[in-house]
């Protein structure tokens, strides 16, 4: 029986309030063959504090980082120094599990398969107010399905299906190739399209967690400057493929197209949405100076209508 130890990693600062949640999320997997580990880069102690029940039934393993390392880094850290599994999952310390059974499913679905690099579920988005929305990973069907690296990452131009939380992965291959590399936003999402290119892909047709999207999320409080040099994960995982030709120059260019667009529609509509009436106009005509070829992008021009039309 395929029996491998897997690592719940889970980074935090300063979520004390979050904290217990996601360590309960994790301990409560069905799957016996884990270790927990949280990394703490608070400046303070209330998370040990929080946590010491756990510490002293050493049913968590706690790692105080002194200086704080960063969100990137501490991700990097986790995964290079403190993990002992042979799979990973990443669960920040805001976020956690609703399914009990997703490391047991998922490593049922890897069964010993040396071709698959990770397994992605299915997630739900909390945003602020309460709403709860699931969103599925494309290309989805029940209860497992393997397919091509290369396919989830064709199938990213068109949709991203990405949760960071609902990803268990193989750690030898991820730190093979210097995983979360750049310290960006999407530091995770680079890391884990180009760990796709390397083998198979298990899409797990379960809603497994939760990510909380609130007001001190890094993705909330990005600056259009910090947005913009986000986007160079884009460039940085076409040059992996193009280096070790899992992908043509073609599919590259096209690829690129898509993507960047994507996220900056993405980006420019959370603005708008979020401003305040009079400043609606000016941001849209502030991103057609900067970045005129978007508006003739169908997917970003469907998207604002239909906003437009449903905010009269």
């Amino acid at each position: 029986m395929y029996n491998p130890l897997v690592s719940i990693v889970i980074p935090t600062y300063c979520q004390p309030e979050f904290i217990i949640r996601a360590v309960e999320s994790a301990l409560m997997q069905d799957y016996e063959n884990i270790e927990v580990i949280v990394s703490d880069d608070s400046p303070d102690t209330q998370t040990e504090i929080l946590l010491k029940p756990y510490i002293e039934k050493k049913s968590v393993t706690y790692k105080r980082n002194t200086p704080r390392l960063g969100r990137v880094l501490n991700y990097r850290t986790c995964l290079y120094e403190y993990a002992k599994g042979e799979w990973l999952v990443n669960l920040d310390g805001d976020d956690y599990f609703i399914d009990k059974s997703f490391i047991s499913s998922a490593i049922n679905a890897i069964n010993g398969d040396q071709s698959i690099v990770f397994v992605i579920a299915n997630g739900t988005i909390s945003y602020p107010g309460g709403e709860k929305i699931e969103k599925r990973i494309p290309g989805n069907s029940s209860p497992f399905l393997k397919i091509s690296g290369r396919t989830y990452f064709n199938n990213f131009k068109r949709k991203r299906g990405f949760f960071h939380l609902t990803i268990l992965y193989n750690t030898e291959l991820a730190r093979s190739i210097d995983f979360y590399r750049m310290d960006i936003l999407s530091a995770d999402i680079e890391s884990i399209l180009r760990l796709s290119l390397l083998g198979n892909v298990v899409l797990l047709d379960r809603n497994v967690g939760v990510w909380n999207l609130h007001s001190n999320n890094t993705s909330s409080t990005a600056t259009y400057s910090q947005f913009m040099n986000n986007l160079l994960w884009i460039d940085s995982v076409l040059e992996f493929g193009k280096n070790y030709q899992y992908i043509s120059r073609f599919a590259c260019v096209e690829w690129r197209y898509f993507v960047r667009n994507n996220e900056l529609t993405g980006y420019i509509l959370s603005k708008i949405k979020n401003s305040e009436k009079k400043e609606k106009k000016k941001i849209i005509f502030g991103f057609l100076k900067n970045h005129p070829t978007i508006f003739f992008f169908p997917v970003f021009l469907k998207k604002l209508i239909q906003y437009l039309i449903s905010n009269k």
